[in-house]
């Protein structure tokens, strides 16, 4: 157990201690909020107080926060994936110096290296990307005067580390098979852009149709995406639309992709908890196996 806590450790010092590292980590957060700032916020809120202006004067404050806490849940969603795919380049760059071949002279057992390279990720994910709602949390409140509840910090950190694990297991997964670190950037730049349109961040996924929209629907990115907006946003959409006609709230929802829909199934929160856990059974699995026969 100590060999276990001090790798990890080890893992997380070293990467707080390289700010670059730690940067890049976040850049895709800030480009979203750099879009937010100069033009996707503007025109989803416009959007929003034209379609329910039929059914009288909503506050402006109110509908930006309800957009910015629709941004938020992709923050999120990118910093539980970003954060521990850089935590995690940390194999490769150790394969390079041998200073894994270093760690297996060492009498302990195997797993416990790669066990320490995952909960360093899961731990400064879960931290790091808490952090984070904090901060969007502070800027909500600066321009509605509103908190979330406590009940809502609990569900939004139980998900945090539910994706920051399976993303976790995912990444770890993915750098066994990663040999060099000039990989490590074009695999951080595919994560960035590939895994932002999947997870539904910078386009709506209620904006896309036929097969296109199914297959992305059915990611457990888009899933992750889905739960936090439905947690951020349920209590928001209720007080804003209060009198609004269900189906024109539905018809929000949906096409903010709040609801995700493969076909005519309509995904729940259990479906999206369940794909979830199910990537990290899935990819511990696996790298369990590949680590049973291989050095990492």
């Amino acid at each position: 157990m100590n060999m276990f806590i001090d790798l990890t450790k080890r893992n997380i010092k070293l990467y707080l201690r390289d700010k670059s590292t730690v940067f890049f980590s976040l850049i895709s957060s800030l480009i979203i909020i750099a879009l937010f700032i100069l033009f996707l916020g503007r025109v989803y809120i416009e959007n929003t107080e034209s379609a329910f202006s039929d059914f009288g004067t909503i506050e402006r404050s109110s509908i930006q926060a309800l957009i910015f806490s629709w941004i938020l849940a992709g923050i999120i969603i990118l910093n539980s994936i970003n954060i521990p795919q850089m935590i995690l380049s940390r194999i490769i760059l150790d394969k390079e110096a041998k200073i894994t071949n270093d760690f297996y002279v060492i009498p302990f057992k195997r797993s416990i290296l790669g066990l320490s390279y995952i909960a360093s990720s899961i731990v400064v994910g879960t931290i790091i990307t808490y952090i984070s709602f904090l901060f969007g949390e502070a800027y909500i409140y600066i321009i509605s005067g509103e908190l979330f509840s406590f009940y809502t910090h609990i569900l939004i950190l139980g998900i945090i580390i539910l994706c920051t694990t399976s993303f976790s297991s995912l990444m770890f997964l993915i750098y066994l098979f990663v040999k060099t670190s000039s990989t490590i950037g074009g695999l951080t730049a595919f994560t960035s852009s590939v895994g932002g349109f999947l997870a539904g961040i910078y386009i709506s996924i209620g904006g896309l149709s036929g097969l296109t929209k199914d297959i992305i629907s059915s990611n457990p990115l888009a899933h992750a995406t889905a739960l936090v907006r439905g947690v951020l946003m349920s209590s928001q959409i209720e007080t804003i639309f209060k009198g609004v006609p269900a189906e024109n709230v539905k018809g929000f929802s949906d096409g903010m992709g709040l609801n995700l829909y493969a076909g005519t199934f309509q995904f729940t929160n259990l479906h999206y908890v369940i794909g979830l856990f199910a990537v990290a059974v899935i990819c511990f699995t696996i790298s369990y196996f590949k680590l049973k026969n291989d050095k990492m």
